[in-house]
């Protein structure tokens, strides 16, 4: 589900083929060049809010609501491909997180559709939450529909390892005092690398730390114990991924 003018737009504008939208009359003026330009024949239906916010079951401020439909997920060697650059969340259920994840990461490195230089896919631990839930979708100012993804269903062990075997240098982002230093790391030349982030709170679990060729951390004043995912995760991509 898109929300927003914004979101909605965007999902009009994507790869995602769209299913049908729902929004108020006064709203269809400034959305009518995005519907004029979408190649969709998605059937488009005007409700008054009242009737929209009963349809949704909550107030839907924003007057826009469109379904997307869901594409077939690609297999992880067909990402691994596709980038040279992977953001790998393990069990992060937070919705906001998710998506602020995925919107530093189309801001600070690109997607394949439009990076000259380097491009970033995201793989997603089974505990982790689903990037297309609208509130992530929202969240990400709809970069969640432009970086190619995937959910891991099955061995996530396996898929550690299919990513360290595919050329990445994997990389564990951790408050461990003794972990090296970010800009320690990023001095290093220029490389395909993978960065594991873990669950605020509980942080990666200890066998995929192990499993990765090198920790690293953070420096913050004393008596913060960590930052929050999503703005942890951008500082790494700025310092770690983005373009010279």
């Amino acid at each position: 589900m898109a929300e927003g003018e914004l979101v909605v737009k965007a999902l009009l504008g994507s790869d995602y083929r769209t299913h049908s939208v729902l929004i108020t009359p006064n709203r269809l003026e400034s959305l009518t060049p995005a519907l004029e330009r979408c190649s969709s024949t998605a059937p488009v239906y005007l409700a008054q809010q009242a009737v929209m916010d009963q349809i949704a079951g909550f107030p839907i401020h924003r007057g826009v609501l469109a379904a997307g439909v869901r594409p077939q997920s690609m297999d992880l060697q067909s990402l691994l491909s596709a980038v040279d650059q992977l953001v790998v969340l393990e069990n992060l259920a937070n919705h906001d997180n998710v998506g602020g994840i995925f919107r530093n990461a189309s801001a600070l490195i690109g997607n394949p559709a439009t990076s000259t230089r380097k491009a970033v896919g995201v793989v997603l631990s089974p505990g982790s939450c689903d990037p297309l839930y609208r509130k992530a979708l929202r969240v990400s100012m709809a970069h969640v529909l432009n970086i190619p993804f995937i959910h891991i269903r099955q061995s996530w062990t396996q898929a550690q390892k299919q990513i360290a075997e595919s050329g990445f240098r994997t990389i564990a982002l951790s408050t461990a005092p003794d972990a090296v230093l970010i800009d320690e790391e990023a001095v290093h030349s220029p490389c395909a690398r993978a960065i594991f982030i873990g669950a605020e709170g509980s942080g990666l679990a200890q066998p995929t730390t192990n499993a990765c060729q090198v920790r690293v951390r953070i420096p913050m004043a004393t008596g913060v114990d960590s930052l929050n995912a999503m703005v942890a995760t951008g500082i790494a991509l700025h310092r770690l991924m983005s373009p010279n």
